[in-house]
Order: C-alpha cells, then sequence, then structure tokens
C-alpha cells in the first residue's frame, strides 16, 4: 500500500510515495544551501568557528538526502558519516576525496562547537565551506540524474 501524505497548499490531491520523497529531498537540500549561505556570509566577519560548523551541517543535511534517496536513515552523525561513504564514496558514486572532505567537515565542526583552546582561522573556515559546497552541489546533481528532484525547482533557494 502506497504511503500518502497531507495535501501540501495548493494541491488538490494528497501526495503519493515519490512526491513526498522528492518534496522531503528538496526540503533537505534547501537546509543545505541555507547553511552554506549563512556560513558564507558568517566567515566575512567572524566567528570562524560558527561558520565551520554551518559548512558541516550544509554537508550534513545534503548526505541526509543522498542517503535518504536509498531508503537509508541514521540517527547519529557517526552513522550519516559511515552511511555514506558506504553507499556513496566507496562504490564510486562520488569522488574518493569526498570521504577526507567529510572526515574534515566533522572534525572541525567538533572543534567550533566542542573545543575551547583550538581556534578555526579564516583560511580554513573559507576552505570548509568550499568543501560543503562541492558536497552539495554532487549530491543535488546526483538526485537530479536519478529523477528524485527537478533541476528546475529551486525549493528553499535562497536568491
Amino acid at each position: 500500500m502506497p504511503v500518502v501524505h497531507e495535501c501540501p497548499k495548493g494541491r488538490a490531491g494528497p501526495l503519493n510515495e515519490n512526491e513526498s520523497l522528492s518534496r522531503e529531498l528538496r526540503l533537505m537540500l534547501g537546509k543545505a544551501r541555507e547553511d552554506i549561505s549563512l556560513a558564507s556570509k558568517i566567515v566575512d566577519g567572524g566567528p570562524y568557528r560558527v561558520a565551520s560548523s554551518r559548512a558541516y551541517y550544509a554537508a550534513f543535511y545534503a548526505m541526509q538526502a543522498a542517503l535518504l534517496s536509498m531508503n537509508i536513515t541514521r540517527s547519529k552523525h557517526s552513522g550519516v558519516i559511515s552511511a555514506f561513504n558506504l553507499q556513496f564514496v566507496k562504490p564510486g558514486v562520488f569522488p574518493p576525496h569526498f570521504g577526507a572532505l567529510v572526515s574534515d567537515l566533522f572534525r572541525y565542526r567538533n572543534i567550533a562547537d566542542y573545543e575551547f583552546e583550538h581556534r578555526i582561522g579564516e583560511a580554513e573556515a573559507r576552505s570548509l565551506i568550499h568543501a560543503a559546497e562541492e558536497i552539495v552541489a554532487a549530491i543535488t546533481d546526483y538526485l537530479v540524474s536519478k529523477g528524485l528532484i527537478d533541476s528546475s525547482e529551486d525549493e528553499g533557494r535562497e536568491h
């Protein structure tokens, strides 16, 4: 039996399972793009640790979207990262350096949010934002290529 969700505003009938998945993916990617935009604004004046943390979360939301496209969900950050590497990086869907990018983003997010002695500099923060942009763009392109989202849709995009 197909999963049916409530009808969004302005729609005549309920969403089917594919439409619901597509909508959820677009919302997740919209949140990822929003965090990249926020990180880019923050990095211009600091604090760099906050920009670094937002860059990580942008990549994290995109990885969650990629996993959801395969009906995989994980509740912990380490679980999302591990599953993403296993399902997408190891088989070559995304380039091998994505594993290192994700690892760096996660490590710096932990420094930003939980450590008090280590300072994140502007160059590090900008590098992390660039890494998040690369990951979010690649995952978006992947989901478009799979027909799960439409490339012309920009729900959640900043203008």
